[in-house]
């Protein structure tokens, strides 16, 4: 499935345990903004965990020009879908400083 969706192949079990425990990471991130979207209380922090996911995701990828052929329109999707959610968390911080809620 890796193979299809991003054009890397998984060569040892070292590199298939990195790959879930990341998988893992990110289950918990998008449990913990799911969860946001129900409990005001956490939005917050749950945008801050997102975008800091988002963000690391794209740069890293910036930062080693990792290549197969695949990645770059990965890249570019997490880009579109970060700016997207820097938009969306950008109105909860205003909506929220404005209603003088506490940030964190």
């Amino acid at each position: 499935m890796l193979t299809q969706l991003y054009g890397i192949q998984i060569d040892s079990a070292e590199l298939s345990l990195l790959l879930r425990h990341r998988a893992v990471l990110f289950g918990m991130v998008g449990s913990l903004l799911l969860a946001a979207a129900f409990l005001p209380r956490l939005r917050t922090q749950a945008g801050f965990a997102g975008l800091l996911s988002m963000v690391s995701s794209i740069l890293l990828f910036v930062l080693t020009g990792a290549g197969s052929a695949s990645l770059p329109r990965v890249a570019l999707i997490d880009a579109v879908v970060c700016l997207v959610f820097i938009v969306g968390f950008g109105l909860h911080l205003i909506s929220t400083h404005r209603h003088g809620a506490d940030l964190i």
